[in-house]
């Protein structure tokens, strides 16, 4: 439902819906990423550049794709 959320623009929504599965089950690298972009959307880059980093950081097999947008995002290409 967060991505659905996400699709309708519902941006407050999705990240509350996010924050409660975090809560519950622990983060993963879908719901990080996830959070990092609805911050970018948002327009809060420093909240967006904190979750990518912590992306990076916690130790799971980040796409190279994916690892390229994030190193680009955060300013370390």
């Amino acid at each position: 439902y967060a991505a659905f959320s996400e699709r309708q623009r519902q941006y407050d929504a999705a990240l509350r819906l996010l924050k409660k599965l975090e809560d519950l089950y622990g983060q993963d690298l879908n719901s990080m990423v996830a959070q990092a972009r609805i911050y970018d959307f948002l327009g809060d880059y420093r909240a967006a550049r904190k979750e990518y980093k912590a992306i990076l950081h916690a130790g799971y097999r980040v796409p190279p794709d994916l690892k390229k947008c994030i190193l680009s995002k955060t300013g370390n290409n």
